[in-house]
């Protein structure tokens, strides 16, 4: 028994094909092909069977064109746009000017401050600034070395040296005492008018390198100790002398 709708061979009784679904109707005979058969001729040529057009695709339909081969070999860029194209043009051009302008611009710095300058001269060191303990408050330039001093003046060279024997003159700078300075007096001066009153004067001076000061005002004290009575000739002394107090001021 065969099915009336796609004449598949289906059980004897059967109510249903099992092949299409279609239901089967008792004496209808399965549907004869309509094509005729052809005799089997083995020098005749044999004419490919067509195959049946894809779902979708009218029978008879000319052939789509083929699709363009994919490039396994190389990754699909996508289509940038003539306006991006453009843009991306113009963002090259800025960024060469930009590029030109600061070259300009720092070949201009160099030529002002670096290769057409000639550099600082450093100042010659001056010499010392002498400041006389008796001598009230002074100014002096940064960086410059200070040397304190005093003298003592006696009518004759004999009380000169009971002078130096008696004295022990003691200083301070911003009340840190300066070591050593017995070492500091000078030896007897010539004979000379020192004060201008026409006679004829004896000096031992002191003189006390104390080096640079930094900026800022800085307290000077000065005391000098007698171990026993002396006499400069005019007057006498006792108990201390070169009594002094000044401020330097350092610029």
């Amino acid at each position: 028994m065969r099915c009336q709708e796609c004449g598949q061979e289906v059980p004897e009784g059967a109510r249903f094909c099992g092949y299409c679904g279609h239901r089967l109707i008792a004496g209808h005979p399965a549907p004869v092909a309509s094509r005729p058969i052809e005799a089997f001729d083995d020098d005749a040529p044999t004419r490919p069977e067509t195959p049946p057009a894809p779902r979708g695709v009218q029978a008879g339909a000319p052939p789509a064109a083929p699709a363009a081969e994919e490039d396994h070999g190389r990754e699909a860029h996508p289509a940038i746009p003539v306006g991006a194209v453009e843009k991306r043009g113009w963002g090259r051009r800025l960024a060469w000017l930009a590029g030109v302008v600061a070259g300009i611009v720092l070949l201009s710095l160099v030529a002002a401050y670096g290769l057409g300058r000639q550099p600082r001269a450093t100042p010659a060191p001056s010499g010392p600034t002498e400041i006389s303990l008796n001598g009230g408050d002074q100014s002096v330039p940064a960086d410059t070395p200070i040397v304190l001093r005093i003298g003592w003046i006696t009518d004759t060279e004999g009380q000169v040296g009971e002078f130096l024997e008696a004295i022990d003159l003691q200083v301070w700078i911003d009340g840190v005492p300066l070591e050593n300075t017995q070492a500091c007096w000078g030896p007897v001066g010539p004979e000379d008018d020192l004060d201008g009153n026409g006679d004829a004067e004896f000096i031992s001076e002191w003189e006390c390198p104390i080096g640079i000061l930094g900026s800022g005002t800085h307290m000077v004290r000065s005391e000098g100790v007698l171990r026993g009575p002396i006499s400069d000739g005019w007057d006498n002394y006792e108990g201390s002398i070169l009594n002094h107090e000044l401020q330097i001021q350092v610029e």
